[in-house]
Formats: structure tokens, sequence, C-alpha cells
């Protein structure tokens, strides 16, 4: 017979599946830094710090949004100086994502190769990215906030799990 039940062994095997989909992320650094007993308290105090950060993105949308809108002018106006070719991806993944043009809307020359192409009466309505960049946020801040609640729900199903595990591993090794 086994020492876990059905139940622990069903909670072992969903730990087990969990911590695969996430090994990636730490994969490459010395199995020492992610293991121990203090590793419990460092998925505690990093589910805190995101739940902090959530709470003050929501009630500083006007402050996120600035910051957003004022880091796509400088990139903007960065590789309007430079050319340089990181700024020349980032500022295309953030026009093809937001399906939006420059700080005004007008397509110049040097931004051609960086936006949406744009075909007929299309060239007339492009949107500017700071406007882009504000409806984004106002209209899809619940989508936002839905994809961060169910992250936290993972998060907090793994720590209930690990527990549950840590658990019936003692209670079995005070049978022996």
């Amino acid at each position: 017979m086994s020492a876990l039940s059905s139940w622990e062994l069903c909670v072992k095997y969903a730990l087990f599946i969990f911590n695969f989909v996430f090994w990636p992320s730490v994969s490459g650094r010395d199995p020492e830094d992610v293991s121990g007993q203090n590793s419990s308290l460092f998925l505690l105090i990093i589910f805190a710090v995101e739940v902090a950060a959530g709470i003050w993105g929501l009630s500083n949308k006007e402050k996120v949004v600035e910051e957003v809108t004022e880091f796509y002018k400088q990139t903007y106006n960065n590789y309007k100086d430079t050319k340089q070719d990181a700024l020349k991806e980032t500022l295309r993944l953030i026009h093809f994502g937001l399906d939006c043009c420059g700080p005004t809307g007008t397509v110049i020359d040097a931004a051609k190769d960086i936006c949406p192409k744009k075909e007929g009466l299309e060239v007339l309505i492009t949107t500017s990215c700071p406007a882009a960049i504000d409806e984004m946020f106002n209209t899809r801040l619940h989508i936002i906030g839905g994809v961060g609640i169910g992250i936290g729900v993972i998060m907090i199903f793994g720590m209930i799990f690990s527990m549950m595990l840590c658990c019936a591993i003692k209670k079995s090794r005070d049978y022996v």
C-alpha cells in the first residue's frame, strides 16, 4: 500500500506538472538557488509583490497610461535620432500590436517600415499611438485584470498543493 492516499497522489502529480511547465523559467540556474526551506517564503514574497503591483496599477491607471505613453514617445524620438535596430523592433511591435503609427498618427517616410501598411482611405484614418495606448488601457483593463487574477489563482493553488504535499510526505515519514 502506498504511503500517500489517492488524493495526495493526485496533488503530487498536479504539482509535478505545474512545476514542469514553469521549469524553463529557472533552468540554467544552480538548483541550490531555487530549492531549500526558504523557497516557500520566497514564493509568498513574490506573490505579495505581484498583488501589490496589481493593486497599485489599478488604482493609478492614469499614471500608468501616462508613463507608457511617455516611454513610447521617448523610444520614437530616440529611434528618429539614432536609427538603432532594437528601437526599430520595439516600435514595430508597438505599432503592429496596437495598429497605430507615430505620436500623431501621420505616416512619415522615416516610419513607413515600422508602421502597419494601409491602403486607400485607411491611410487617412491612421490612429496615433498615444491614443491607441489610452484606448487599450481604458477598454481592455478588465482583460488585463482577469489575466492577473488568473495567474494569482494558479499561484495560490500551487502554494496549496506544495504545502499539502509537504504535509503528506512528513506524515508518511512519521509512520515509518
